[in-house]
């Protein structure tokens, strides 16, 4: 299947973020994250070289789990006891909270993975610079930045590694000083670059733009209609309660 654009990636993986902002069921994340996953999924495979998924789900998955533990030993007591001990419980309510914000926790991280895996930046800024969106400067300065991530992370890598050949000791603020003098350098040098070269120009050509097209607007009409389907469920089924907190 061919890749969907950015713009629509974008769109998808925020669904769930914007929907259960309303609710704090435990049903409708399930319901919400796994449509959005697919999708996302289907439409959106990895780039070349993109990160590997394995942490980035661990990571949501530990977070989860965390949200978990923390809402069932602290949240709103309510319902039957099950454990009790000083200020921690453990309660029919409590429970309900707890697996309603892990469920929100993975229904809001497994899709910024996917999108992660597969977000083209560069396409991304070329649209919302061309759709006059956000300026091109702006459009520029943050794909700029973007790119500019990787060789940050060489920079802290190098300094540490001179500072330790030096016999000097590499702490967070000496390394973090260092590091962002050096970026403060390269962005001078990179917006007098840009500047001469004529980047911000509005007559500028996006070599990676890409239009959106009707197949576009098939899979973002498609998946607000699944995910409009899986909140009347829920609305429907009794388990939607902004209030459950």
């Amino acid at each position: 299947m061919r890749r969907a654009h950015p713009v629509v990636i974008v769109t998808v993986a925020l669904m769930p973020a914007v929907v259960l902002l309303f609710t704090i069921d435990p049903v409708t994340p399930v319901m919400v994250g796994a449509v959005c996953s697919i999708v996302l999924w289907r439409v959106a495979p990895a780039l070349p070289g993109a990160v590997r998924m394995r942490p980035l789900v661990g990571l949501v998955a530990v977070s989860a789990l965390g949200a978990f533990v923390v809402n069932a030993l602290y949240g709103v007591p309510g319902g039957d006891v099950y454990w009790h001990w000083g200020y921690q419980h453990i309660t029919e309510r409590s429970l309900t909270l707890a697996t309603a914000q892990a469920t929100r926790a993975l229904a809001v991280g497994i899709p910024a993975v996917l999108l992660a895996r597969s977000l083209q930046v560069s396409s991304l800024a070329a649209w919302l610079a061309t759709a006059r969106v956000v300026s091109p400067r702006f459009a520029l300065a943050t794909l700029i930045g973007i790119r500019l991530v990787p060789i940050i992370v060489s920079d802290v890598r190098e300094t540490v590694i001179a500072r330790g050949a030096r016999g000097v000791r590499a702490t967070p603020l000496s390394v973090s000083i260092s590091v962002i003098v050096v970026a403060i350098r390269r962005a001078i040098r990179m917006s007098e670059i840009a500047e001469i070269r004529g980047f911000d120009s509005p007559e500028r050509v996006w070599s990676s733009f890409e239009p959106l097209r009707f197949r576009d607007g098939l899979v973002l009409t498609a998946t607000v209609l699944a995910v409009a389907i899986s909140v009347v469920v829920t609305i429907t089924s009794g388990m939607w309660d902004v209030l459950r907190a």
